[in-house]
């Protein structure tokens, strides 16, 4: 038995959910969409096991409305024993049909390995789509970077390289300030020297190409080439391909040669550029607010550092190649947050009110005080909004939208049971108020005839 438990669970974990949500609804493109529609699926096919827990709730708040009057005259009859009391009012609720906790219980282990199966489902997902999107990425940057060294693509002149090369390296010069502080803070000191003041914002900004053309000058160890020529520019350079991507390495052996160095770096700027491409047309999972669904919808970035990365997927690649090939897009959203704590919010507060809602209807039925279980209710209350908080707050967006859904899907069943219910409790109602005005005429009769004087028998006398 505890083998066929740990088989099934795992089996879920592992192998059916991703099946159903990877295969079954495939049709949906976007991921967000895809968890909705797959989560009100679900909630609807559990809505039968949902509406028979209310009705027979519903039913149990009939029966108790029905015996208190004989649940008040044993509560006056045992005040002072109260173990005899939970006995008598126990034979009473079961004499009476009262319904008791089995099918709950049932009902809250099944949303339990649910709940459990789909976390571990869902986490599964997450690494799988972390790991294609990143070999994704990868590819693209690799054959860019070849496409730009390789001497047999003639595509891209050397001076479409520098031009686009430019694009990218002054825009990483400006974003990055610590890079370029030698050369900022020796301007900055001629300019004080001679008018007095430091140089405004706007004119750091207008010369900030200049800045990065004086910073590349120094990285190179060199001037910059502009007279280099297609042939220069091929000529040194040496492809190999390597389990961490496509290494590029002078042909003469001299890693200081000016234009192995202008070449690489144009090359990988012009690869991330590539990678940032790819990821906005293709790789990209946003979900309304949340741009990265398989990160948490919190104050993080949407980009994995190495360490989130190898954390998530539980690979180790080369740090400086993931790094390389990452940097157009970590410029790009690295800075951001991924989302706003709308999924976290939207989590706690429709579950706080779904437990509310649970709570009142246990208490009206009497269930939970028949059972024991008002206090354990109320705790629940409390302890259920904060642990899915946890959830929502560590674990991916896909995970919190598939709470909020379920959780709001919980509330529009709740909704739909009690409209249902109380039009038949209103039938009822009425049934048993006809029944009972039937019930007091036929008594009223029977107590009129009863009332009547008898018939004498007797004959007058003849004379």
């Amino acid at each position: 038995m505890a083998f066929l438990a740990t088989f099934t669970s795992e089996f879920f974990m592992t192998t059916a959910w991703r099946w159903v949500i990877n295969t079954l609804f495939g049709f949906v493109a976007d991921y967000g969409w895809r968890v909705i529609l797959f989560t009100v699926c679900l909630k609807l096919l559990l809505f039968p096991l949902d509406f028979f827990n209310r009705k027979r709730s519903k039913d149990n708040q009939r029966i108790m409305r029905r015996i208190k009057p004989e649940m008040e005259r044993l509560e006056k009859q045992f005040a002072n024993d109260q173990r005899e009391l939970m006995m008598r009012k126990r034979a009473l609720q079961k004499k009476n049909h009262f319904g008791g906790m089995g099918m709950t219980c049932l009902t809250t282990i099944l949303t339990l390995f649910i709940f459990m199966t789909l976390w571990s489902g869902f986490t599964s997902i997450s690494q799988e789509m972390n790991l294609k999107a990143y070999e994704t990425l990868e590819t693209t940057y690799t054959q860019s970077y070849i496409s730009y060294l390789d001497p047999s693509d003639r595509t891209k002149s050397l001076d479409d390289l520098n031009d686009e090369f430019w694009t990218y390296y002054v825009e990483d010069y400006a974003g990055d300030k610590e890079r370029g502080v030698p050369v900022i803070d020796a301007y900055k000191s001629a300019y004080k020297e001679e008018h007095g003041e430091d140089p405004s914002v706007e004119l750091l900004n207008e010369k900030i190409e200049e800045f990065a053309k004086a910073d590349y000058r120094l990285y190179l160890i060199g001037d910059f080439n502009p007279s280099l020529t297609d042939d220069d520019y091929y000529a040194n350079i040496r492809i190999e391909t390597t389990e961490n991507g496509a290494v590029a390495k002078p042909a003469d052996g001299n890693v200081q040669n000016v234009a192995f160095k202008q070449a690489t770096l144009i090359a990988a700027y012009g690869a991330q550029n590539s990678v940032v491409e790819k990821y906005d047309s293709d790789v990209k999972q946003s979900f309304l607010w949340v741009k990265n669904i398989w990160r948490a919808d919190t104050w993080q970035s949407p980009i994995m550092t190495f360490d989130d990365y190898k954390t998530i997927t539980k690979t180790s690649p080369d740090e400086g190649h993931y790094n390389d090939v990452i940097k157009g897009i970590n410029q790009k959203y690295g800075s951001q947050w991924n989302g706003y704590l709308i999924l976290v919010i939207l989590t706690v507060g429709l579950n706080f009110l779904s437990q509310w809602l649970m709570t009142r209807m246990q208490k009206k039925s009497g269930e939970a005080e028949m059972q024991g279980t008002a206090g354990t209710m109320k705790v629940m209350m409390w302890v259920m909004p904060i642990m899915l908080a946890i959830f929502a707050l560590n674990y991916a967006a896909a995970f919190a939208l598939y709470m909020v859904t379920n959780t709001g899907m919980t509330l529009f069943s709740m909704g739909v049971s009690s409209l249902i219910l109380s039009a038949r409790d209103k039938r009822l109602d009425a049934k048993e108020a006809a029944g009972y005005v039937r019930t007091q005429t036929a008594v009223r009769s029977v107590r009129t005839v009863k009332a009547k004087p008898a018939p004498s028998n007797k004959k007058g006398k003849k004379r």
